[in-house]
């Protein structure tokens, strides 16, 4: 009884009728008894004439198919992160029915598309499973610029592939996006020394190197995109010694790219 959801039934034409449970399968005996409208007639003690065939047997076997697995993208948009990072982007995993739960999945990707320069290397997909069972999508990557991401995928089993019985053993296509925003770092730098002298009166002076082990703040192309510039507050530190007036001990005060320092000092000025 558990096998049809409408009772199998012939009609006039012959044709028989019937509706599977879904996720159902299994083998029916059926009985079929057949008559007609004419009836029987009963004369003297007994009945005249036959309504009825004899009674047929047949079976009717429902057979299991292979049903599709199922799942549901999940989008990310995140901040630029350094080295490996992995993210969830298919929930709600199955192989298919219950009877199917033993099958294994495997992703296939079908397209793939970035911004140019986005990741270290072509983002790696693969099917994660939980201790308590739940099977999850996960997309390994690097990325080292900002960008979007579109990636579409089938999740596919290793059931059965009859087509004539009804096999699929694969899922529709679907896409997800991975969107990555770029972060400013702030940059850094080393002084060669913690305190420079120089002598009164000195004037121009060039300290190679001044600003050692530079950092742009990260690797990512964007970032090593950048111009860095230097901004001195000297007036923050003078202490000024000398007898005339000015506005500064140091008449010039400027780092280059390559972190040379150009100084030039006040005259008759120390401090």
């Amino acid at each position: 009884t558990n096998l049809f959801e409408t009772v199998p039934r012939i009609g006039r034409d012959g044709a028989l009728h019937f509706t599977p449970h879904r996720d159902q399968w299994g083998t029916a005996v059926l009985r079929v008894d057949m008559r007609d409208s004419g009836g029987v007639r009963k004369v003297g003690g007994g009945y005249v004439g036959e309504d009825r065939a004899d009674a047929m047997l047949f079976t009717l076997e429902v057979r299991s198919v292979n049903d599709p697995p199922t799942f549901r993208v999940v989008n990310h948009s995140m901040p630029l992160q350094d080295g490996n990072v992995s993210r969830t982007f298919a929930v709600e995993v199955s192989p298919g029915p219950p009877n199917e739960a033993k099958q294994n999945v495997s992703w296939v990707l079908q397209s793939y598309a970035a911004t140019e320069g986005m990741f270290e290397y072509v983002p790696e997909i693969s099917v994660n499973s939980s201790v308590e069972g739940t099977l999850t999508g996960e997309v390994v990557f690097s990325a080292v610029s900002s960008g979007i991401a579109e990636f579409t995928v089938k999740l596919v089993d290793d059931g059965p592939r009859i087509e004539l019985y009804g096999d699929v053993g694969e899922s529709q296509s679907q896409t997800f996006k991975l969107q990555i925003h770029a972060i400013n770092k702030p940059p850094s730098f080393v002084p060669l020394v913690d305190q420079l002298d120089v002598m009164e009166n000195h004037g121009s002076l060039i300290v190679e190197g001044f600003a050692a082990n530079i950092s742009k703040g990260g690797a990512e192309l964007f970032e090593q995109q950048q111009e860095l510039t230097y901004a001195v507050e000297d007036h923050l530190l003078q202490t000024l010694t000398g007898p005339w007036p000015t506005q500064g001990l140091l008449a010039g005060f400027d780092i280059n790219q390559d972190g040379d320092l150009n100084i030039t000092v006040a005259p008759h000025y120390y401090g």
